[in-house]
């Protein structure tokens, strides 16, 4: 009975393992495909949103997907982590609220300002600019605390993996640097989440899941059992 539960538990470390290396390099691609408006005027723009409507729309829908991918998979490193103590718990809560966060601004762009685009193309009132203003301020609230959120869920962790050795302590590291750089900008204002901006905080934070993901998959089932 011993041996089928090990055996059951280093299975689903692996499958956490996994699911955040392939939601790390989706998140990036699907980061890069993003749309960008582009015009001069709110006209042109509205314009210009419009004819992205459908890529704007499967592609945040796949971040969304991507992001409860990831939330599952920090929940296993977590678990794994121990939920005894204080940093994975702690990790594993902010992580849940940074998806939440980020897949309310995923919502705005993807489906709110797209259909509002439609509706406003035909004629860009002042009020359709106001909207529009008001649902880009919303976007960027719930992108920066979700940013915020999930740089922290990542040195929440980090810090519960520098008491290991190997790999494990070496991601702990990296992803303590990843997490005290993203917040450092976030607050500073050195960055900017834009799809720029977002698209430099997904890579950088999509590096770190697949180095936790790798952790998973070996060095961690092993450290466990000692």
């Amino acid at each position: 009975m011993l041996k089928t539960r090990v055996s059951g538990g280093h299975s689903q470390s692996r499958l956490f393992g996994w699911a955040l290396i392939a939601a790390g390099v989706l998140a990036v691609v699907f980061m890069l495909h993003h749309p960008v408006a582009e015009g001069g005027n709110l006209a042109e723009r509205l314009a210009s949103m419009e004819s992205m409507r459908g890529v704007a729309s499967w592609v945040h829908g796949l971040l969304c997907a991507v992001l409860v991918v990831i939330w599952a998979g920090l929940m296993g490193l977590s678990q794994n982590l121990g939920w005894h103590r204080f940093a994975p718990v702690c990790g594993f809560v902010c992580i849940s609220a940074g998806s939440l966060l980020y897949i309310g601004a995923a919502m705005i762009s993807g489906f709110v300002v797209p259909e509002l685009a439609a509706d406003g193309s035909a004629g860009a009132a002042k009020s359709t600019h106001q909207i529009l203003a008001l649902l880009w301020h919303g976007n960027q609230a719930l992108a920066n605390a979700g940013a915020v959120a999930t740089a922290a869920a990542i040195g929440f962790l980090s810090c519960s993996m520098l008491s290991r050795s190997g790999l494990l302590q070496w991601t702990g590291g990296v992803g303590v640097v990843i997490a005290g750089a993203t917040l450092l900008g976030l607050v500073l204002g050195w960055i900017a989440l834009d799809v720029r901006g977002m698209t430099l905080v997904t890579i950088a934070h999509s590096g770190w899941y697949v180095l936790a993901g790798l952790c998973l998959l070996g060095p961690m089932r092993a450290q466990n059992q000692q």
